[in-house]
């Protein structure tokens, strides 16, 4: 599942590894001289790039590189206040986008719905929370596979149906391409912070 900026490439600080835009975060300099997190990407300065893992933070604290390339004489990088304000804006924006489908009517939730859509093809994206039964995840990630479903992990049952103003959901499904695109994004960038292993399959 690519997104529109995949072949506009930056460098990360922390790794030194150059990917897509879309997989890297942006970060910009205050006029007080602090790091800033550019989450949009979309704030008029020159910014720089990492990772969204905690070891490319890491290693941008040690190696020290945020002034070359940011072009600048000082800079303070606050590695855990702005490892956390990232975790906390990526949950935002990942529940935003999932009640944004939900209003829209692109979302499934609860086994029964999530299985009548994969049986019609509707499905675009599969989302099953980090604490469905095994059952759950073998049954789900069996019918996902066999019709080249995208499928994905993230959060709980229970942070699920609270988003969703319903009970508990263990399985979701997105029925919209530009909304499971979105979504999918954000749900990288929580596996990448949060070092929780999703398991996906190619599709549309």
């Amino acid at each position: 599942m690519k997104s529109s900026e995949e072949n506009a490439l930056r460098t990360c600080v922390g790794c030194g590894k150059s990917k897509s835009k879309d997989h890297l975060i942006r970060f910009i300099v205050s006029p007080e001289g602090k790091l800033e997190l550019d989450y949009r990407g979309t704030y008029p300065s020159r910014g720089a790039y990492l990772c969204p893992r905690k070891e490319c933070f890491d290693a941008a604290e040690k190696k020290g590189n945020w002034r070359k390339s940011l072009d600048v004489a000082r800079v303070v990088f606050e590695k855990e206040r702005l490892f956390q304000t990232l975790l906390s804006v990526n949950r935002t924006r990942l529940l935003h986008a999932v009640g944004l489908a939900q209003k829209a009517g692109r979302l499934l939730s609860g086994a029964d719905q999530v299985k009548e859509g994969l049986e019609r093809g509707a499905v675009k994206l599969l989302i099953l929370s980090e604490d469905a039964s095994a059952n759950t995840l073998d049954n789900f990630r069996y019918m996902a596979d066999s019709l080249g479903v995208e499928i994905v992990q993230a959060l709980s049952m229970e942070d699920w149906g609270a988003a969703l103003g319903k009970k508990p959901r263990a399985t979701l499904a997105v029925t919209d391409g530009p909304f499971a695109r979105k979504i999918y994004h954000e749900i990288e960038i929580y596996t990448d912070l949060t070092a929780v292993k999703s398991s996906r399959t190619r599709g549309d």
